[in-house]
Order: C-alpha cells, then sequence, then structure tokens
C-alpha cells in the first residue's frame, strides 16, 4: 500500500505535468525550465521512493540530486532574469 506522502507525490507529479503541457502551448518561456525541471525532479522522487528496497535505488537517488540541483539552479536563473 502506498504511503500518503507517495500519492501527494504522485498528485504533484501529475499536476505539474499537465501546467508544463499548458506552458507549452500558451507560449510561456519564462517558467518553461522551472516546470520542467520540477516535473524531473518529481518524477525522480517517485521512482527513487518504488524502488526502494532495490538495488537500483542507488541510481535513482544519484538521479534525484542531479534533478534537484537542476531545479534549484532554473530557480536561481529564473529570478536572476
Amino acid at each position: 500500500m502506498k504511503s500518503r506522502f507517495q500519492v501527494v507525490l504522485l498528485t504533484l507529479t501529475i499536476f505539474s505535468t499537465l501546467l508544463l503541457i499548458w506552458a507549452g502551448f500558451s507560449g510561456k518561456n519564462d517558467i518553461f525550465p522551472i516546470l520542467l525541471t520540477f516535473v524531473v525532479t518529481l518524477s525522480m522522487g517517485n521512482l527513487m521512493l518504488q524502488n526502494r528496497h532495490n538495488k537500483a535505488f542507488q541510481l535513482y537517488r544519484v538521479a534525484f540530486g542531479f534533478a534537484s540541483v537542476s531545479f534549484l539552479l532554473s530557480v536561481a536563473l529564473f529570478v536572476v532574469r
């Protein structure tokens, strides 16, 4: 059975994916990189939690770390602009 945190994380992933699609079609190019890295970060978090007891957990943990750093950099770039 999934925990509440995993359900919330999956819901946020779906909602942010819908926002990413909306931003792509509406021409909101300034928020597109933030949404893209947010979706990737949430997806890596979902994969990491689903494979918690497998050998691939360490790989997903590294990928989640890179995605988190990428998200923070895209937020910083958005703020600086």
